[in-house]
């Protein structure tokens, strides 16, 4: 009896002991355990990756979507040009706005369903800025509610094709805290928000010119 019951004991102590191990396992970093079964590692979770591009892309999509909910005028008429209905026009330019924000928080978290939206934004935007080229229209594109003079062209799809390689080079990966990357990503931001504009305001001024010669011939 005596004999029985102390190897009944010695055949419990190895399910405690590891019962503990794997409690005191679960506040370590890593730790393996061993039972009858074998090796049982814990580990920690992988830390989020972070990037610049994530941070460029999250203040572009915020920037644009802050500016077209604030004043979406050039947004409305640019879809008027292309043939929205003004009944629809200035609910699918808030629409946008809306969408364009609720991407940028995305983005900034390192959701990787946010970096799909982001880019079907950008193939519908795209979409909108050709076939208003196509129709003639002489309309802001809007891209940043009525900020900046540009209108629909070149500089614009350019911008919108930049924008779709840095989503997909920063797919998945979260806004970074350290100071360089920060500063680096407002810089990127600030190149994707300027210099198509300047592209844009560029060609006008050269198209401006060529009319104006040839006016005088």
């Amino acid at each position: 009896m005596f004999g029985y019951a102390t190897t009944e004991a010695a055949r419990n102590v190895p399910s405690r002991a590891a019962t503990t191990l794997v409690v005191s396992g679960a506040r370590a970093v890593e730790t393996s355990t061993h039972d009858e079964r074998g090796p049982t590692v814990i580990s920690a979770a992988p830390e989020q990756i972070t990037s610049p591009l994530s941070l460029a892309v999250a203040l572009y999509f915020l920037s644009s979507g802050l500016l077209k909910l604030v004043t979406p005028i050039s947004v409305s008429r640019l879809l008027l040009d292309i043939g929205i209905s003004p009944g629809y026009a200035p609910a699918l330019a808030r629409a946008a706005a809306v969408a364009e924000l609720v991407v940028a928080l995305g983005v900034a978290a390192g959701v990787s369903p946010a970096s799909a939206c982001a880019l079907v934004l950008l193939a519908l935007f795209t979409a909108v800025l050709v076939y208003a080229v196509r129709k003639g229209s002489n309309a802001p594109c809007g891209c940043l509610g009525d900020v900046g003079s540009g209108r629909v062209g070149g500089g614009a799809v350019a911008r919108n094709a930049v924008l779709a390689v840095a989503v997909i080079v920063a797919w998945g990966q979260a806004v970074p805290s350290d100071l360089t990357q920060i500063v680096t990503g407002i810089g990127l931001a600030a190149l994707l928000l300027v210099v198509p504009e300047g592209i844009q305001i560029v060609v006008d001024v050269r198209a401006a010119r060529m009319d104006l010669i040839a006016q005088q011939e």
